[in-house]
């Protein structure tokens, strides 16, 4: 595979995977923290997503499909790892990972975004 390829099949992933800090919600203003995930790329199929606590807190969500926004779950404070894998194939290797590094009080939203994730990953 060239280096031109692997450049482009990483900035692919780069742009599907979104980790972004919301705006003071209903969810932000009360104390807490909390996390919520986004499936938002019209041509990937289902997904199935882990978020790890630094700590060793899993949370896990299957099957998620295109438009699928779960609610706020409330989360301690701290670093958590978000992988994506399609929901075909549970064992195979993430699609994306990302990091979300989440502080008290604050609302969180982990999407993914843009291309196909299969499509980036067979490149």
């Amino acid at each position: 595979m060239s280096r031109q390829h692997l450049g482009r099949v990483a900035l692919l992933a780069a742009a599907a995977l979104v980790l972004a800090v919301l705006l003071p919600t209903t969810a932000a203003a009360a104390t807490g923290t909390y996390l919520r995930l986004a499936h938002l790329s019209p041509d990937t199929p289902n997904v199935d997503v882990t978020v790890t606590g630094f700590t060793g807190r899993t949370y896990q969500l299957k099957g998620v499909g295109y438009g699928a926004v779960s609610t706020y779950q409330t989360v301690e404070p701290g670093t958590y790892t978000v992988q994506m894998r399609a929901s075909a194939d549970p064992s195979a290797a993430p699609l994306l990972t990302g990091t979300v590094r989440a502080e008290e009080g604050r609302a969180y939203t982990a999407a993914v975004l843009g291309p196909r994730l299969g499509r980036a990953s067979r490149c």
